[in-house]
C-alpha cells in the first residue's frame, strides 16, 4: 500500500488503489516524545492502533557486528541448556539427587 508521509503536519496517509480508484485507509499522526522514539496513533479501516518504536544504534544488531557467515561449525547464539548440563553432571556421577514425584491420590515416590 502506498503511503503519504507529511512531516511538516506530522502524518502518514495510507492509499489503497492507484490512480482515480485510489482511497485512503487509513491515518496516522506522528509524535517525537524522545530523542530516538517515535509513536504512531492511527485508525486505519476503523481499528484504533498505537505503535510505539525506539532506534537501536546499527552497530548493536549481530548481523552488523559479527558479520554474515553462511557456514558454522556450532550455532553461534544458542547457549547450552542447564538441565543439560545437570544431566551430564548425575550421569558423569560428580553430582548426585534424589528425585520426588507426587502422582494425585497416590503416595509419594522416593
Amino acid at each position: 500500500m502506498p503511503a503519504i508521509v507529511d512531516l511538516n503536519k506530522k502524518t502518514i496517509t495510507i492509499w489503497q488503489g492507484t490512480g482515480a480508484a485510489a482511497k485512503a485507509v487509513g491515518n496516522f499522526s506522528l509524535d517525537e516524545p524522545a530523542p530516538g522514539k517515535l509513536t504512531l496513533d492511527g485508525d486505519p479501516q476503523g481499528k484504533k492502533i498505537r505503535m510505539e518504536t525506539t532506534l537501536f544504534p546499527r552497530e548493536k544488531f549481530l548481523l552488523v557486528s559479527r558479520g554474515f557467515n553462511w557456514i558454522q561449525e556450532l550455532p553461534f547464539n544458542r547457549r547450552e541448556r542447564p538441565l543439560r548440563n545437570i544431566i551430564q553432571a548425575f550421569l558423569q556421577g560428580t553430582i548426585s539427587a534424589k528425585f520426588s514425584c507426587k502422582i494425585p491420590g497416590t503416595a509419594t515416590r522416593n
